[in-house]
């Protein structure tokens, strides 16, 4: 006997038949929650990476090293030009002296990070904003398709039975 694919589900307690205003209403939850909180996601992250990219970077001093074990990254404390101090986890296969001189991004609240990565935190910013505006534009591109071919579907008419 064969079996039809909309005839699966019968006689399960939450079965409530596979029409076009079922899956409409599986996908309204989506529509109005999913995409626009996965976009808004995407985007404050590309923007947190552009912040990050404008950031200054200033060479410091080495004052202080404090090894890290054998695959830990090295504290190494430092002074900048301008009298500020911090401190860096270095990689452990870098090797610092008092004295030298290694260049720090300086971020906001004073937080120092090892090394000068604008360009890269730049371009996942981009990135990140460019798969944001994507998904937005495709997102309106499938709604005014779906009106444009009749095939708008309430969204909030399947709210009570999910």
């Amino acid at each position: 006997m064969r079996l039809r694919e909309m005839e699966l589900g019968k006689g399960t307690i939450a079965y409530k038949g596979e029409s076009p205003e079922y899956y409409a209403g599986k996908r309204g939850l989506w529509h109005r929650v999913g995409r626009p909180a996965f976009v808004a996601f995407l985007a404050i992250a590309g923007l947190l990476f552009l912040y990050a990219s404008f950031t200054s970077s200033a060479v410091g001093t080495v004052t202080a090293v404090t090894p890290g074990e054998l695959d830990a990254k090295s504290s190494v404390s430092l002074v900048l030009p301008d009298g500020g101090t911090g401190q860096v986890l270095a990689p452990y296969t870098e090797t610092f002296a008092p004295g030298d001189q290694i260049t720090v991004s300086v971020l906001p609240l004073g937080r120092m990070v090892y090394g000068n990565d604008e360009q890269q935190a730049r371009y996942v910013g981009i990135a990140f904003l460019l798969g944001a505006g994507a998904m937005l534009a495709w997102g309106i591109r499938q709604d005014s398709r779906r009106r444009h071919d009749g095939h708008d579907v309430d969204w909030h008419a399947n709210e009570g039975e999910l």
